[in-house]
Parts: structure tokens; sequence; C-alpha cells
């Protein structure tokens, strides 16, 4: 069995905004506020995370209605990288998240 916490995460989209002076792209945020089922990363899921540079840390179960491929989710005021999708069920997505080795 499962637990895990009722939360809510942001899910964060990087758009490109316009472009600077040089005529590089100027990238912003889109967040979206959604309720989550919060529960840590499976111990298996640490190493599997490790081999692509990531440190496993939640995984936020959404109705998956709700999830339009963004690929960074903001919880608890830290973001994370969605590095992995699972639907469990019709009416489950499981989002893998974690932050990048070396990032902190």
């Amino acid at each position: 069995m499962a637990y895990g916490v009722d939360g809510e995460i942001y899910l964060v989209k990087k758009t490109a905004t316009g472009r600077d002076a040089r005529g590089f792209p100027v990238y912003g945020e889109a967040r979206r506020l959604i309720l989550a089922k919060v529960e840590s990363a499976p111990q298996s899921e640490f190493f599997q995370a490790g081999q692509v540079g990531i440190q496993s840390e939640y995984v936020f179960r959404i109705n998956p209605a709700e999830y339009e491929g963004e690929r960074l989710a903001e919880y608890e005021g830290e973001q994370y990288r969605i590095y992995r999708r699972y639907q469990s069920a019709m009416d489950e997505l499981e989002l893998y998240a974690g932050k990048e080795l070396g990032s902190e």
C-alpha cells in the first residue's frame, strides 16, 4: 500500500517570451496549481534516476487530464525536474520528480 499526503503542486512550463538585444531567446514560466497525492520516491527509483543524473525525491500522483507535458514541478517552494511519467490507472498519472545531481 502506498502512503502519501494530499497536497498542492505547481506544474511549471518554460516558454519563450521573446528575444534579448543579441537575439537570444528569453524564457518565462507559466505555472498551474493542481492537487496531488505526494509520496516519497521508492527506494528502487534512486538507482534508476541516478543513472540519468537525477536524485529522485517525490512521486506526485495526479489526474492525467491535468498534465500538459510540463517538465518541472514545484512543491513547498522548491522546483523539481519531472524525469519520468507512468499512468498507473485510467484516473491516475504518476510524475517522478527529483533534483539534478550536482545542482545544490
